[in-house]
Parts: C-alpha cells; sequence; structure tokens
C-alpha cells in the first residue's frame, strides 16, 4: 500500500480493507480518512486514574480535523482491540483508514473511558476542489453555482464530476491549455483555472498531490483559506496540505473555463460593485 506523509504501515487492517484503501486512493483521495488518538489527561495507575482521549479524524486531503466518537469508531472496525495496537499506543499519530460507515461527527467530546461511547454527531465529507468552487462562485455573484456544489459536496465529488457540473451551467467555455505553469505561465484574464497542485516535503522528498485550487484573475481559491490570495509562491506554498514543510512543485492537472459573454460581464460589474 502506498504510504502517505503520515501514516504507518503496521495497520492491522484485513487485506480486503487494505485493497480498499489502495483502490480508494488512486480514485478517491476526498474519501481516504486519517485517525488518532489526544491524550488529554495522563492517567495514573498508583492512583486508579484513568487516562483521558479524544479521538480526531481528518481527510486525507484537508487540514481540518474533528473530534470522533467510539460509536463511529467502531463502526469502521477501529474497536477496542485495534484502538489498543494502534492510535492508542501511538498517541498523536495519523494512521490512514478506509471509511465503510456514512456518518461521522464533529463535536468535541472527550473520551474518559475508551470502552464506552457517546452519541453520534453528523458532519459533512471533503472535497477541496467542490469547496474552492464555491468559494469562488460566491466570490463572484454567482451564488446559484456555489449552492449547486453546496448540494453535491457532502457526496466528495471528484474533478471531472465537478468539471461536468461547470459545463452543465452553460455560462462556462470548457478549454484546455495543455501544461500550465501559473508562476511562469501567463494566466489569462477571464479563465477560470482548476489546479491540481504537486507538493513536496523539504526533508522527505515525498510527494502529494491530493489538494486541489481554482484561480481566477490573478487570484487563487483554496478550501482551506477563507479569502481569495494572489498567485504567488508563497500563497501556492500555503495552499499544500499538512503543514509548512510542504511547498509547491508544480501543478499535476489542470482544467480551464472561460466564462461566456453575459457571465464575464455579471463578474466584471459584481466585482466592480463590492
Amino acid at each position: 500500500m502506498p504510504a502517505t506523509r503520515t501514516s504507518h504501515t503496521d495497520i492491522p487492517l484485513s487485506e480486503e480493507d487494505i485493497a480498499k484503501v489502495r483502490e480508494w486512493a488512486y480514485q478517491y483521495a476526498g474519501l481516504i480518512y486519517m485517525v488518532k488518538a489526544v491524550e488529554t489527561r495522563r492517567g495514573d495507575h498508583g492512583n486508579n486514574i484513568r487516562s483521558q482521549w479524544k479521538y480526531k479524524g481528518k481527510y486525507y486531503s484537508s487540514r481540518h480535523e474533528e473530534t470522533l466518537t467510539l460509536d463511529w469508531l467502531n463502526d469502521n472496525k477501529m474497536e477496542s482491540e485495534w484502538r489498543i495496537a494502534t492510535i492508542l499506543r501511538h498517541p498523536d499519530r495519523w494512521f490512514r483508514v478506509p471509511i465503510l460507515a456514512t456518518d461521522k461527527q464533529s463535536t468535541v467530546a472527550v473520551q474518559a473511558n475508551p470502552l464506552q461511547s457517546t452519541a453520534k454527531q453528523l458532519s459533512r465529507k471533503s472535497s477541496c476542489i467542490a469547496d474552492c468552487l464555491i468559494k469562488f462562485f460566491d466570490h463572484v455573484g454567482l451564488t446559484r453555482f456555489s449552492e449547486t456544489f453546496m448540494k453535491v459536496r457532502d457526496y466528495s465529488p471528484q474533478w471531472n464530476k465537478c468539471a461536468s457540473i461547470i459545463r452543465k451551467f452553460k455560462a462556462f467555455a470548457h478549454r484546455n491549455y495543455g501544461s500550465i505553469d501559473p508562476l511562469r505561465s501567463h494566466l489569462a484574464d477571464n479563465v477560470l483555472y482548476m489546479f491540481q497542485l504537486r507538493s513536496v516535503h523539504n526533508v522527505t522528498k515525498e510527494v502529494d498531490n491530493s489538494h486541489a485550487i481554482c484561480v481566477f484573475n490573478g487570484l487563487l481559491y483554496d478550501a482551506n483559506i477563507d479569502t481569495p490570495l494572489p498567485v504567488n509562491r508563497p500563497n501556492l506554498d500555503k495552499c499544500c496540505v499538512g503543514g509548512p514543510s510542504w511547498v509547491f512543485d508544480r501543478v499535476a492537472r489542470s482544467t480551464t473555463f472561460k466564462p461566456k459573454d453575459s457571465a464575464r460581464r455579471f463578474i466584471q460589474k459584481h466585482l466592480q460593485n463590492k
């Protein structure tokens, strides 16, 4: 199984589970999930005090972490025996796992006893390309388009699906420019670029291409950054998931869309009035 930047090779999963992770790693990066255990209070055996733990999870392509309950961990074959051998044995280390259950939690719930569970809470699944497009369409005033992506983002739509949705809007013409370097190539005005980023770890030289952004008129839109940023190397480095040790290398894949005249005029007028 190909290693991730923070994964371990000693995850005691079945061959069937590992096959699922391997398949998802190449086809559906948004479904790769990482879990870890965080000790919030150290136990004291002499005084019969148990350790307190909370379980954190995040999608492989996202920086956002959420707290998980034991119900959800158990539903995904991360039961007590598995936790003791992995995340409890190696606190604060991410383990890559397949997702089998559909519901997840987003509320903070500290577990005083790892063998007891709390109520499930629901949260949304991650899709970096859909989320950055939502931010772009909101910023330029095309809220009807952003609402369309909001309806599908829970299903983690991948690259081709997102491109297909934009084509169906009929307000953008699909264009391909071949290989594009956002730092060296001329980025045309009034063109929406979808970029899949390839990043490299400064120390290990490990490579990752699981994250995507979009660019329009010199501004980049990222799922993990609240406001659009100018296109430059520091900001592209900031978009790379995994922390400051990961830096932008090149664009692994790109798709471009040019707004038709009516959409272009609407965007220009909206941005002028902001």
